[in-house]
């Protein structure tokens, strides 16, 4: 009789212990899934991200946002230097969001669908300039970049073959724009939409010209770190995204923010 209480005594207690394990097993996911979503962003590169009064706004950080509250997930986004962003997505803090695509970084990041298609531009001064068809038409100039930024593996492998002379003292670019202005660069690589945004807000019109064929198109992208295992999370992204494509929410973000 005893040790028939004990036998019943045992399997009770292995399933009180099993019940508590799944207890907290499923309290730890749900609090997983219960946090916010970190996403970081450049801080100076309208429309696309940057910090107002030190709020994440711009195309990217809206898009991010409304796609994973379609599938009941909060986004914490923050706009930082973009060195300083990448930096941390690296770690696995949380994810990038506008992050163009290279061969150095595939090897590092999982990449959501595109979030929006970016056509790079070279901006000259008033009266300077020159015919361009290709990458190859850049030797021997002094093109302005922004400082850390990668702008696509050809744009980069021109670079580091060094056929044109990268000047990426600077962070933004207002900063290369004036340096163009002052003629301490020949020309300088910027996304269309940002030129146009920059040149409106700065009375730069009449001081600089676009030249007519663009250097590339390239798309940004959300990213989160290969360690993070979040290739899940990015399926249901890119499922939600597409899904604001067809209801037209995306077209409107959209028209929202570039103007």
């Amino acid at each position: 009789m005893v040790k028939g209480l004990v036998r019943v005594w045992n399997v009770w207690r292995c399933l009180l212990q099993a019940v508590v394990v799944l207890y907290f097993s499923i309290l730890s996911i749900s609090s997983i899934y219960a946090d916010p979503v970190k996403v970081f962003v450049d801080e100076a590169y309208p429309p696309y991200m940057y910090s107002r009064s030190n709020v994440a706004t711009g195309l990217y950080p809206d898009v991010v946002a409304a796609v994973f509250a379609s599938i009941g997930r909060d986004t914490s986004v923050s706009a930082l230097p973009w060195k300083r962003a990448l930096r941390m997505g690296e770690a696995g803090v949380g994810g990038v969001a506008g992050i163009y695509k290279n061969q150095e970084r595939l090897a590092i990041y999982d990449y959501s669908d595109p979030l929006y298609e970016e056509k790079l531009v070279l901006y000259v001064k008033k009266g300077h300039a020159f015919a361009y068809s290709n990458l190859a038409d850049l030797k021997g100039k002094s093109v302005g970049l922004n400082f850390g930024w990668s702008y696509g593996d050809a744009i980069d492998s021109a670079r580091t073959s060094g056929l044109f002379w990268a000047d990426d003292s600077v962070k933004n670019n207002v900063a290369n724009f004036r340096k163009l202005i002052g003629e301490r660069i020949d020309c300088f690589i910027v996304d269309e939409l940002a030129a146009r945004r920059i040149i409106s807000q700065q009375g730069f019109n009449g001081l600089v010209e676009q030249l007519d064929i663009p250097v590339s198109v390239n798309a940004g992208y959300l990213v989160f770190s290969k360690a993070l295992k979040q290739k899940e999370l990015i399926d249901a992204f890119n499922k939600a995204m597409e899904q604001l494509r067809h209801e037209g929410t995306y077209e409107v973000i959209v028209d929202s923010v570039i103007q």
